[in-house]
């Protein structure tokens, strides 16, 4: 149920226009910033107190809908909630079409104003899509996989938090910011191990390998992932270099899936 889930919550996602009107995240990040420094507030060294504030909310939030979604017939309720958390945790806005747009740029300056919708200013360009394809992809389908709808609106909450004005106290920007970094870490792993059998494994593996034996093998983040996307991707000019990122994402895409549909049969079989 859950391959089939995702790869429904894909493909309308890819196919229906205009869905990233409905992805608006502020209030429930802005109240959820609001509580959390409500209780920062009074131990403000504490800051991890604001990621036990966020799990507490969420897990008994998603519980009562799972409950409601229960009263409907055989399973029809909790496939359909899960479908619609993923189709709003998905994103916010679509990869794919962001990169076809800076593809299809007819100017420098055009492609410069695209290539700012993805990433963060500071990265290459090859690994702006890696990065986005973690946190608007592959992110909310690891979490959805391993802690189903809970984990889906934790990941996205917890991205979203980033950018939220609201976290008013140091620690607990800092708490938030450690969180998204360990919840990024195995999404990352495993995308670099799908990166390594879709493009070339040994240099992918050799630049992963790098970066892991300078940083460490517990360094949280997604750094070991866009080394080895910079070393598989990178064609030197940035339009080239965002398209061939962009193949190598729906490959690695095809991957999961594959080996997502493997676990649930060996599952089913066991």
């Amino acid at each position: 149920m859950t391959v089939l889930t995702v790869l429904l919550a894909l493909l309308i996602a890819h196919f229906v226009r205009g869905l990233d009107r409905f992805r608006k995240y502020q209030v429930p990040v802005s109240s959820m910033a609001w509580l959390q420094n409500q209780v920062v507030a009074r131990w403000p060294e504490q800051g991890w107190l604001g990621v036990l504030v966020l799990v507490a909310v969420v897990f008994p939030v998603v519980a009562l809908l799972q409950w409601l979604a229960g009263a409907l017939p055989g399973t029809l309720g909790l496939f359909l909630l899960g479908l619609l958390a993923l189709l709003y945790t998905i994103g916010p806005e679509d990869l794919d079409r962001d990169v076809e747009a800076i593809a299809e740029a007819e100017s420098t300056d055009e492609q410069r104003r695209r290539m700012a919708d993805i990433g963060r200013p500071d990265q290459p360009p090859a690994a702006r899509v890696f990065s986005d394809a973690l946190w608007r992809w592959f992110g909310i389908i690891f979490w959805f996989a391993v802690l189903g709808v809970v984990g889906a609106v934790l990941f996205r909450l917890a991205e979203q938090s980033e950018n939220a004005e609201a976290l008013g106290e140091a620690s607990l920007a800092r708490a938030m910011s450690r969180l998204r970094a360990i919840l990024a870490w195995p999404v990352a792993q495993l995308m670099s191990l799908a990166l390594m059998l879709a493009a070339d494994f040994d240099r992918s593996f050799l630049a992963w390998k790098a970066w892991m034996d300078r940083h460490g093998w517990l360094t949280p983040g997604d750094g070991m992932l866009l080394s080895a996307g910079l070393e598989a991707a990178d064609r030197g000019e940035p339009v080239p270099s965002v398209i061939r990122a962009m193949e190598l994402c729906w490959r690695m895409l095809i991957i999961w899936l594959v080996l997502l549909s493997l676990v649930q049969i060996a599952g089913w079989i066991i």
